[in-house]
């Protein structure tokens, strides 16, 4: 390579490095502002991209203009260093994404991988093996370690939709830009590789970053998880009752009557020992209200806001972005406590109509099929305020009333 194409590449290679350690500063100021929720997730991969760009301005420093090689790595004492530094930043973003499942699955797939990369790192440092047979070894290891990462968020984005694309998308392309783009080192196209390498590295994590801190529906199973952990739940999975689906219909236009009819349900359920959730969609009931309600008492009434315009949490009630996906989401993570309550628990739509006219009737329909399941199995009774007159379309409400286990007019 010329003079010029090393220096292009190491300021490349730098910056790519310097920007590394700027989206760890960025993940942990917007934890440390509680923009996001304090998590192992979050805090896992702020180190992996910390140690990550650590060990890329490292290699820089020390080695100027030469690619990343075997014979490097391993003959070096600040080749070994880097090494690890690598190894120990996947295992961070690999721990990260287990943190939000804690799947044994996955962990025994994490130990594997852990106990493959030290055995390859041993190899390298002791030289004993043939180079073509140790480089498959480590090409196999670093795309196991991108594909426990990559299964994951896949999984996420069939579980709760587009959340995960931006972060699905940015993993990828750094996949393959790292894989994939070293096999034209050996073309004559050395220099071009380079530095279309470091600049689509720079690019992936600009949409890693976006996406990571673009997570919502983490905030919601995460949060979601935290509030419902905090009541002490029994050892034992007894689900004792039924859960299904009530439609609740004023019969006058007053805001009164839901308001009373919403304290005799929390007071009644509070006397009972049953878990009363309320989601209230927009907005469209009035703070004080909702600590009225969540005061009676605050470990078996909680309140979840689905909002547009709201940002932050408070200590009476959580905020959630407003959107199907998250209020799915949030309904599965209650189904895991309602599993283990012999009372089961109640959820409350406030209401299902906003619903419906934010997001159409027919999403609306259909995202409560897809829950009924759940629903019944775990003892939830989600309970719905409903007002059909605000609807042009008639068989709309017809529609609702028959999905319903039961209709109450107030």
């Amino acid at each position: 390579m010329s003079i010029e194409v090393v220096a292009a590449w190491t300021v490349a290679a730098w910056i790519n490095g310097f920007f590394t350690l700027f989206c760890s500063f960025v993940i942990f100021s917007y934890v440390w502002r509680k923009t996001v929720t304090r998590c192992a997730f979050y805090y896992s991969w702020a180190l992996g991209f910390f140690v990550y760009g650590f060990a890329k301005l490292l290699y820089t420093y020390h080695f100027p203009g030469t690619p990343l090689q075997l014979q490097v790595l391993g003959a070096t004492l600040e080749g070994r260093i880097v090494s690890i530094l690598f190894v120990v930043a996947f295992f961070f973003f690999i721990f990260g994404i287990w943190s939000l499942t804690k799947s044994r699955r996955l962990l025994f797939l994490i130990l594997s991988f852990s106990a493959v990369a030290v055995m390859c790192l041993w190899w390298l440092f002791s030289g004993t093996v043939n180079g073509d047979l140790l480089e498959l070894a480590l090409v196999l290891v670093y795309s196991c370690a991108f594909l426990l990462v990559g299964a994951t968020i896949l999984w996420h984005r069939m579980k709760f939709g587009g959340s995960a694309d931006k972060l699905g998308i940015g993993w990828f392309l750094l996949f393959v830009t790292n894989l994939f783009l070293p096999a034209a080192l050996g073309d004559g196209s050395l220099a071009l590789a380079l530095l279309v390498g470091e600049s689509l590295a720079i690019l992936s994590k600009v949409i890693i970053l976006l996406g990571l801190l673009d997570y919502d529906f983490i905030l919601v199973a995460e949060k979601t998880r935290r509030e419902l952990e905090k009541s002490h739940l029994p050892p034992k999975t007894v689900v004792a009752v039924e859960g299904g689906l009530k439609l609740v219909i004023p019969t006058q236009k007053s805001k009164v009557q839901i308001t009373q009819w919403l304290k005799r349900t929390v007071s009644r359920n509070v006397d009972k020992e049953v878990d009363t959730l309320l989601f209230v969609f927009q907005d469209t009931v009035p703070y004080k209200q909702l600590r009225e309600l969540r005061n009676v008492n605050p470990e078996k009434v909680k309140v979840f806001l689905f909002s547009s315009s709201a940002k932050k949490s408070s200590e009476d009630f959580l905020v959630f972005p407003m959107g199907l996906t998250q209020v799915g989401a949030t309904l599965s993570q209650i189904a895991r406590k309602c599993q283990e309550s012999k009372k089961g628990c109640v959820v409350v739509l406030l209401n299902l109509s906003i619903l419906i006219h934010l997001f159409g009737a027919k999403q609306v329909y259909n995202t409560l099929l897809n829950k009924m399941g759940i629903i019944r199995q775990t003892g939830i009774s989600l309970v719905a305020v409903f007002h059909p007159d605000t609807h042009s379309d008639q068989s709309i409400g017809f529609l609702f009333k028959k999905t319903a286990d039961e209709v109450m007019e107030l």
